[in-house]
């Protein structure tokens, strides 16, 4: 498979990176052509774009980073949970969702200078992310018009 390859130099990338982890409390390296994080300290939860819409609108929620991965899926940015026994149930929850969970030891995508696919539609308001609980909580309600009892 060729190596892919972008309209930025490295050294824009490299930079991007620090950003990353100075200013989003982000552990982001570089690898394959882009940035990364590994999945546990943060986790992913990939969704179709119009489920995200409505839980990015959710009142009292945490400031929420939200990534493009493609035109009709965005994946939102969350502390990572507990355990990885408490993602895997959180993971199970939201399936019925459409909704992706990116467990520890996963990697997430982040967006790279010039990769024109993954791209930020919310960029992290410095560090401050909801947890994966109350996320799932949002999810729920935005995609079932219910709240949960918290």
């Amino acid at each position: 498979m060729p190596e892919t390859r972008y309209s930025a130099s490295i050294h824009e990338v490299i930079e991007r990176r620090d950003i990353y982890r100075r200013e989003f409390g982000l552990n982001a390296f570089c690898g394959d052509g882009g940035l990364y994080v590994s999945a546990g300290p943060v986790s992913g939860l990939m969704m179709p774009r119009s489920l995200a819409v409505r839980v990015i609108a959710a009142e009292g929620l945490a400031p929420v980073p939200v990534v493009s991965i493609h035109s009709t899926v965005w994946m939102l940015l969350a502390e990572g949970p507990t355990s990885l026994g408490e993602s895997e149930r959180i993971a199970m929850r939201l399936l019925r969702f459409g909704v992706t969970v990116v467990v520890p030891r996963g990697v997430i995508g982040l967006p790279t200078p010039g990769d024109p696919i993954r791209v930020w539609i919310r960029p992290p308001q410095g560090r401050t992310r909801p947890g994966v609980p109350a996320l799932a909580d949002a999810i729920t309600e935005a995609a079932t018009g219910s709240r949960r009892d918290r």
